[in-house]
């Protein structure tokens, strides 16, 4: 039996956080396969040495705000470019 693989189709970066001392960052990206109108975000945990990926939650535009604000309290701060 085949199973269907979830092809990674991002779009933009909305947000990407980093936390001192930790071996990961996280970015909320618009999952593009889910639809093509930023509907869906992608919450990607990815370790900052080899780039892979630790774990991934899809979610809701609406539900963005509290899961950034829960990241937020427990530490996280956004990357700036610098």
């Amino acid at each position: 039996m085949k199973i269907n693989q979830h092809q990674r189709i991002d779009g933009k970066i909305l947000h990407h956080l980093i936390k001192p001392k930790t071996k990961t960052e996280i970015i909320f990206v618009e999952d593009l396969w889910m639809d093509d109108e930023g509907w869906f975000i992608t919450v990607r945990h990815i370790n900052k040495k080899d780039k892979s990926i630790n774990r991934e939650s899809c979610i809701i535009l609406k539900d963005m705000p509290t899961w950034l604000d829960s990241y937020i309290r427990d530490g996280w701060s956004e990357k700036t470019d610098n």
